[in-house]
């Protein structure tokens, strides 16, 4: 029944997989919905960035070949990602929230990129400031409890007491720690707007954070799963690393370095 389907895990994916069983669509039209909601955000993300092409061409490796068509709720969810992290550049933290929302009901553990939204919150005036963090503290916590409650104790037993382990987890996270630490030795090089920069300042910390969990929490596929919302800093660093100017290099020979290094990772796969 349609209201026992919603009512258990990831209420929109669950909803899906009614509907396409209801139509005799299948696993097809799952995977069809799912992989139009991630193109959809890969597509409006990569063309907001200042080269979409190379973007796109460093998505390809692992993004979408192992995430979107490997993970079909989580690849989903960072397709939903990618809309806020794109409004949350532009200021829109309202926006982001509610794509954070949309992505937490098909992958429960995407309400940890809503931290994201804190530095946003600052105004000319300290009281106003001091109350936007204490509701931003008020509704984070309440939207990570309701999405998480019940399923923390899960997520706890299948990651971390049964401590899992993914052997390639140190190789992907590294794949995000290099373009952060590039990112936040040439940021002052870019010409984009102090929003955006606090948007990959912090992805960027992110990413960092993850190298740091691999060491510290027990199991390294909880930190390999959660370091997949961080993906996005590649693609964005990819696309601006000609404005860089690292060692003086052209920016053709550049994004041709970019883009073999993308061909390699596929290879690897």
């Amino acid at each position: 029944p349609l209201i026992e389907s919603i009512t258990g895990r990831e209420p929109l994916f669950s909803l899906i997989n009614w509907i396409s069983y209801q139509l005799d669509f299948g696993v097809y039209g799952v995977n069809f919905v799912c992989g139009l909601i991630f193109s959809a955000g890969l597509i409006y993300f990569c063309r907001r960035t200042k080269r979409p092409w190379v973007a796109l061409t460093v998505a390809i490796p692992y993004l979408i070949t192992v995430v979107a068509m490997g993970y079909t709720r989580q690849g989903t969810a960072i397709g939903l990602l990618l809309f806020g992290y794109s409004n949350l550049a532009d200021r829109k933290v309202i926006q982001f929230i509610l794509w954070v929302i949309a992505a937490s009901l098909f992958q429960l553990t995407s309400v940890v990129v809503l931290p994201f939204a804190i530095p946003y919150l600052r105004s000319k005036s300290l009281a106003n400031t001091i109350i936007k963090f204490v509701l931003a503290f008020i509704g984070i916590t309440g939207i990570s409890y309701i999405f998480l409650s019940g399923r923390i104790e899960i997520l706890v037993a299948g990651y971390l007491k049964s401590g899992m382990d993914s052997d390639g987890a140190y190789v992907r996270v590294f794949l995000n720690v290099v373009p952060s630490i590039l990112y936040l030795i040439y940021e002052n090089r870019l010409e984009i707007n102090k929003y955006t920069k606090i948007l990959w300042r912090w992805m960027s910390y992110f990413a960092l954070l993850c190298l740091i969990g691999l060491f510290v929490v027990p199991s390294t596929t909880s930190i390999d799963r959660l370091a997949l919302f961080g993906i996005p800093i590649q693609l964005f660093v990819a696309s601006t690393i000609p404005d860089y100017r690292i060692l003086s290099l052209r920016p053709k020979v550049l994004i041709s370095l970019v883009v073999i290094f993308a061909l390699l990772v596929l290879a690897v796969w």
